[in-house]
This record gives C-alpha cells, structure tokens and sequence, in this order.
C-alpha cells in the first residue's frame, strides 16, 4: 500500500491526544508512579478499586 492510498483521516493526529501525552510526559518528571496510574486509568480503564493490585504488579 502507498501512501496515497491512505485515508488522510486516518493520519489526523488529535490535539487532544497530544496534550494529554505532554501533561503525562510532565507528570511523570513530577511522579512516575502517579503518571503510571493515570495512564492506566485513562488508557486501560483501570477503576479506583483495581488501582492497589496494579501497583504492586507493577512494582514486581
């Protein structure tokens, strides 16, 4: 497949998709740990309950 034949949609990055990454880029300089629960929050779906377990298999 060529380039021309992709769909100029498909390669639109969204501006918000892009502040979110930054903001996430800034907190993780803050707080790693906090940018890995926010990322699996957001991205993952990752309820409050659920947040305790993660964290320790993250830190295993």
């Amino acid at each position: 497949m060529s380039i021309d034949e992709l769909d100029p949609e498909a390669l639109r990055v969204d501006s918000d998709l892009v502040a979110a990454d930054a903001a996430l880029n800034e907190l993780c300089a803050v707080d790693a740990r906090q940018a890995q629960i926010v990322e699996l929050r957001c991205f993952v779906g990752l309820d409050p309950a659920r947040r305790t377990s993660a964290r320790v298999s993250i830190e295993a």
